[in-house]
Parts: structure tokens; sequence; C-alpha cells
């Protein structure tokens, strides 16, 4: 019955940036970070930024940082990269969704507030089948760059380093299911290409301005058209 709740939660209390997916697109030779479907406009404000990080094959920090421009920009190489921001309190009432905490609006029906997270990865080695951050993460415990269309990759939703059960992914605009206890779950991949699989997860919060905290954590990818020749 909590599962099922769960995801009736998800169905009956949308969140307005549900509409918009964070990405880190490849731009130029540089990775540029996007919130919505128009690369002419970034969709976030500077300050929106939270954490922005890369690694090498190892794992290794890499310099990034947000600086002072619109759209943040990561140049250079790295095997992986992240980004997150605050996407703000969504509140929904009577005449529809509002960008506002809940102690701001009149008859509030509920209120989140909203993180959005995405990992992107252009290389693969075992050092990033781990949690990179502490925050809401989608882990591949096997390699994408491997895989093809049609083919399973099983995934690890984590937090703080420890598995999250009850996490909801979505891939292709479907729902997929949720983690298990373990934060293990599978999904067969669609199509060759530009790849994005969100987990969307609910924390409630004891807060005037919002009932609950909305976090989706992206991973990024390009699957191969087919599979890597193994050596």
């Amino acid at each position: 019955m909590r599962r099922l709740a769960f995801v009736l939660t998800l169905i009956l209390l949308p969140a307005a940036a549900f509409a918009h997916d964070l990405r880190l697109e490849r731009m130029d030779g540089d990775l540029v970070l996007l919130y919505g479907h128009d690369a002419a406009e970034p969709g976030y404000a500077l300050a929106d930024v939270d954490t922005l990080l890369r690694w090498d094959l190892e794992g290794r920090p890499l310099p990034a940082a947000v600086g002072d421009s619109l759209p943040v920009r990561l140049a250079g190489g790295g095997a992986a990269s992240y980004a997150r921001i605050r996407a703000g309190y969504w509140t929904r009432t009577l005449s529809g969704m509002r960008n506002r905490p809940k102690d701001e609006v009149e008859r509030p029906l509920g209120s989140r507030l909203v993180y959005q997270a995405v990992k992107r990865l252009d290389a693969w080695s075992e050092a990033l089948a781990a949690p990179l951050t502490v925050n809401l993460e989608l882990v591949p415990l096997d390699d994408p760059f491997a895989l093809s269309a049609g083919d399973t990759l099983r995934l690890a939703v984590m937090r703080g380093g420890r598995p999250v059960a009850d996490a909801l992914l979505s891939y292709g605009g479907k729902r997929h299911g949720l983690s298990g206890p373990d934060g293990h779950l599978a999904v067969r991949l669609e199509q060759a290409g530009p790849t994005l699989l969100l987990v969307r997860l609910l924390t409630p919060l004891d807060s005037v301005k919002a009932d609950e905290q909305e976090d989706v954590s992206g991973l990024m990818f390009d699957l191969p058209a087919a599979k890597a020749a193994r050596p």
C-alpha cells in the first residue's frame, strides 16, 4: 500500500517542473547546462545552480566553475559531469500551479521544494559504477557504452551513499517502476543516440513553505548504434 500511495501522490500532485528536464548538452566542444526545451533560453538563473562537478575516468575531481554568464558551460573533457539546480517552490492552487511557497499563496492544495540534477557520462570505467555525489543519483551498474538498443541496463538509486527504495524511474516519457529495497532497478533501452533516464523521489518536509521536497535526478549518455567490439 505504501508504494501505491507513493505513485498516486506523484500522479495527483504533478510538479510544474516535470515539464522540463535538466540536461548537459554538447555544443561546440563544451558541455552546456540547459533546463527546458529551448536551447536559446537556459531556463534558470546563475543563483539557481546549486552544484557543478566533473570527474576523470578514475573518478577524480576536475575543475568546474559556474562562471558569470548564461548558459553555464563546462569547457574541455571529462568522463562524467554533474549539475544540480534549485527549481524553487511549486504550489498547487485552485487556479493551477504557482512558483511560490505555500505560505505566500491563498488556499494552497499542496506544495513542493524542487531540485533537479543531471549526471552525464562521456566515457566509462568501474570507478563510475558508484555514486559520485551525496545527492539523489542514478548510478549505472553496467557500462552503457557496451550496450545497444534492446539491451537492459542495470541501475542503482543512491543518496548519501545509501540505496534509495521507492524512487520512480521514467524513460522516454513513460514510467518504468520503482527502485527496490536495495535501490536497484533495470530498464530496457529502446533507441540509440542521446539517452536520458530520470528518477524522482519525494521526502516529507516539516515547513510552512512546502509539504515535500522533490528530487529529480537524471542520467545522460549516448547509447551506441551497435555494441562496442570487445578486445
